[in-house]
């Protein structure tokens, strides 16, 4: 498979690509400078989880944060997905809370919650939001086309444009028919939350750093085969802080995991917390009109892939085990937005006739964007995380 990186100038200074790795020692004297200050702020400061509290409270959701040691990459979506699934198995109602990253709505520090969507209709996405910025204003319903006018946001499909107002991760989540609210303040997130949908519980997606809330469980995900990365904090490394931040977690879930072995020399910082393995699989492929299609489905011809996300490996490792050869990847940054000229440059340097493949992730920001005629699917994929009846009295259930 030829790999095809499009990463941009400055991607490329952080990974230290080429004449970039020049600034390598830049890089160390900052991520020293970065560790002294969390090491002074003490991580993420006072304020932080409240740890396994156990049940439900009259009137209060269990809230539950979902987040990385490492900057992205994490698997924090799937696990996030599969946990709001356990919930609901177990009679329970989640809604996720998440910041936007990237999202018109966090820049602009307004508080949304996007209406799920059915498979093969774009329908102009509904939108709840607070009237100003206040968590005691009244909720408006409006759309995400009306949003998009006032927020001067100009794309080429309405799906674009869903997207570009909410965030990528956020239009999985709305997919999968699980009720997310967006805003970067958490505390005033979850407020909007209880208001609209009155859950039993809030999954706060990527908030291990953040200490606006207190939380009843705090999961922190690790990478099974590298928990710490290179072992360097940001920006010489992936690190957001220390490995002694892992003493904080009240779970520990280690992602791709393809044994149950703790690699890394992480044991020391878990010590005896509740440790967990997940393992991605792909559980779907997804067509263009919204509907499953079988794996096999491209048949014999050449498969093009691309993504935009902080992992491209995992993607592609993924993508063969589903028993398709792509001749090609193409590689965009994480949370790439992509470009009629990203996609004439795919078709252009792809084999003639190739069907393509890329993420859910990347799908909403790209799929509108090549010509009808091209076969895309999505490759839905999901977490499975082991023990699950373990997992149930730390999230509130059988208490």
């Amino acid at each position: 498979m030829k790999i095809v990186e499009r990463y941009p100038a400055g991607l490329r200074a952080f990974h230290g690509k080429g004449a970039w790795s020049l600034l390598y020692p830049l890089k160390s004297f900052l991520s020293f400078s970065y560790g002294l200050y969390m090491s002074r702020a003490g991580g993420r400061g006072p304020g932080g989880g409240a740890g396994i509290q156990g049940g439900f409270r009259e009137g209060r959701p269990f809230v539950i944060s979902i987040g990385n040691l490492e900057a992205g990459g994490g698997g924090k979506t799937p696990v996030t997905l599969a946990l709001a699934s356990t919930i609901r198995d177990n009679g329970g109602s989640a809604v996720v809370v998440t910041r936007g990253y990237g999202g018109f709505a966090a820049k602009e520090g307004i508080p949304v919650s996007v209406g799920p969507s059915g498979p093969g209709v774009e329908t102009d996405c509904p939108v709840v939001c607070l009237g100003s910025r206040g968590a005691a204003d009244a909720p408006q319903h409006t759309s995400c086309s009306v949003l998009a006018e006032q927020w001067g946001i100009r794309e080429e499909s309405l799906r674009i444009a869903m997207t570009r107002i909410v965030g990528d991760e956020a239009m999985i989540y709305r997919s999968r028919m699980v009720p997310v609210v967006i805003d970067g303040d958490r505390a005033r997130g979850v407020a909007f939350a209880r208001r609209l949908y009155s859950p039993t519980h809030v999954l706060l997606d990527d908030a291990f750093q953040n200490n606006s809330i207190a939380k009843d469980l705090d999961i922190l995900l690790l990478d099974a085969e590298e928990p710490l990365g290179n072992g360097r904090l940001l920006p010489a490394g992936t690190l957001r802080e220390n490995p002694g931040a892992i003493a904080r977690a009240d779970v520990v879930i280690f992602t791709r995991a393809a044994s149950r072995e703790i690699r890394g020399g992480v044991g020391k910082y878990i010590g005896n917390k509740p440790v967990f393995f997940s393992s991605h699989r792909p559980a779907a492929l997804i067509g263009r009109d919204g509907m499953e299609v079988p794996f096999s489905i491209p048949g014999d011809r050449q498969v093009a892939i691309y993504s935009g996300i902080a992992r491209p490996g995992s993607f592609e490792g993924t993508v063969i085990s589903t028993g398709m050869q792509p001749a090609v990847s193409f590689r965009f940054g994480d949370h790439h937005w992509y470009r009629r000229e990203d996609v004439d440059f795919m078709l252009a340097n792809s084999p003639g006739g190739a069907a393509f493949a890329t993420t859910e992730k990347d799908w909403n920001k790209s799929a509108d964007l090549f010509p009808a005629g091209i076969d895309l699917f999505a490759l839905r994929v999901e977490a499975d995380i082991g023990d699950k009846e373990g997992l149930l009295p730390l999230v509130g259930f059988g208490k």
